[in-house]
């Protein structure tokens, strides 16, 4: 499967193709459009996006992250003067290997939805 976005304008017929390519990729997955861009989510929770300078922002676990960046394969996503840990941008240049990106960030949010939903175990009130 060729998971390579185009290098189009925002809400063409071509990213919206490249959007259900992924999805089909990432059955778990769910696509919403926001200023005409594939926002991807797993149980309600975003972990990739589009970005508006081409990119895409992917959410991984940091020490995941951290490596990306240092073997300059993608940077760290900056939000007015904040890094954000988790959260990469990487090329439009999409091979097989940014497709397993995906893939991780899905699993990586899928699993903090999990943690969160976890009960606390009932303790015992003493007298």
């Amino acid at each position: 499967m060729d998971a390579s976005p185009p290098r189009v304008s925002a809400g063409s017929d071509d990213l919206q193709s490249w959007a259900e390519r992924v999805l089909l990729a990432l059955p778990e997955a769910r696509v919403t459009w926001r200023a005409g861009r594939p926002t991807f989510t797993v149980q309600d929770k975003i972990f990739a996006f589009t970005g508006g300078r081409g990119g895409t922002v992917i959410k991984l676990p940091e020490p995941r992250a951290r490596a990306l960046v240092a073997s300059e394969e993608a940077v760290v996503l900056t939000m007015g003067k904040r890094a954000m840990r988790e959260w990469i941008v990487v090329p439009p240049t999409w091979t097989e290997a940014h497709l397993e990106l995906l893939r991780q960030a899905a699993a990586y949010v899928t699993s903090l939805v999990q943690e969160t939903r976890v009960p606390a175990p009932k303790q015992k009130r003493q007298r």
